[in-house]
């Protein structure tokens, strides 16, 4: 759950690293409704194993339904991988005040 209330124009922010056999293809989506429905925003693929942080921002600017919403979430799925260790760190979304 991220809330983007009095903010537009954003910028979704997070690094990625893994474990040798945890996946490294994952499906970015979000939720302008409190997660009753889910938008796939861009799938990344390739990034490096631990102890390598890759660092991925995504503009999504031009996604208006996202600009000053209470109910806004985000969801990082993995999707080629059941075992291993995906991690995630330094999730921050910005923005512009209105």
């Amino acid at each position: 759950t991220t809330p983007s209330t009095g903010f537009k124009e954003l910028e979704l922010s997070f690094a990625f690293s893994r474990s040798g056999t945890g996946a490294n293809v994952v499906d970015v989506l979000y939720s302008a409704d409190g997660g009753t429905n889910w938008v796939p925003i861009q799938t990344i693929s390739g990034f490096e194993g631990e102890p390598v942080w890759t660092v991925y921002n995504l503009d999504l600017k031009s996604i208006s339904a996202l600009n000053n919403n209470s109910n806004l979430m985000f969801k990082l799925i993995p999707s080629n991988s059941v075992s291993g260790n995906l991690r995630v760190d330094n999730l921050a979304l910005f923005g512009t005040k209105l």
